[in-house]
């Protein structure tokens, strides 16, 4: 994935919302209350 970001030149936050589409099961729960504890949306 990375390989790809580096050749279409995405801006981080782009890369973030991309690989956050991916997560599933724990890796969504966990970036859930990632945000959350952040203060996120």
């Amino acid at each position: 994935m990375e390989k790809i970001f580096d050749v279409m030149g995405y801006e981080d936050a782009f890369k973030t919302r991309l690989a956050v589409y991916k997560f599933e099961g724990d890796e969504l729960a966990w970036w859930k209350a990632y945000k959350q504890a952040k203060g996120g949306d």
